[in-house]
């Protein structure tokens, strides 16, 4: 990835030490063909996210980790971060989707390892939980076996309830 002008993340309230994780987890996925994970945590008097505890994957996967141990004693888990490999999309998954909507804070950002296509998104959930979400995870449960269709209402939840900002557009590299 390019470098970084100084304090351009922080549109977001990402702090350096995360954003130079996250740019980690991007050149390990590349090199090992492995998923890598940060949870982004805060402290309690501040709306500055910093890194958490980390956590490498396999092809396709990460693991998240309990919540006692995704940050620091203190700190608040706002949400994670993790990289796709490259045979994937920079989207969140139908997993992802899932368990991001349902999380407290409903905040996730995804590096994307393509060469063509490196970039970190995040996702942020507009609103609470409401029935019209159910309805669609139902619909998701209810087509298990139909991958196209749980594609197109994947785009729809992340259509309707997420935010989505990608970061290295933000970045602006030099």
């Amino acid at each position: 990835m390019g470098k970084l002008k100084k304090d351009q993340h922080n549109l977001l309230n990402l702090s350096d030490g995360l954003v130079e994780r996250m740019k980690f987890g991007i050149e390990y996925t590349k090199k090992h063909g492995q998923e890598y994970l940060v949870n982004m945590c805060k402290k309690p008097d501040s709306n500055t996210l910093i890194e958490g505890a980390t956590r490498t994957g396999g092809d396709g996967f990460v693991w998240l980790l309990p919540e006692s141990m995704r940050c620091k004693k203190g700190d608040i888990h706002i949400g994670d971060y993790h990289t796709h490999i490259p045979k994937n999309n920079g989207k969140l998954s139908l997993h992802d989707t899932y368990v991001t909507y349902q999380e407290k804070y409903g905040f996730a950002c995804i590096g994307t390892t393509k060469e063509e296509k490196e970039e970190i998104k995040c996702y942020q959930r507009i609103g609470p939980i409401d029935k019209k979400i159910k309805e669609y995870i139902s619909d998701l449960d209810n087509n298990i076996s139909k991958l196209e269709e749980r594609k197109k209402i994947r785009d729809k939840i992340l259509k309707e309830f997420f935010n989505i900002t990608k970061i290295k557009e933000r970045f602006q590299l030099i």
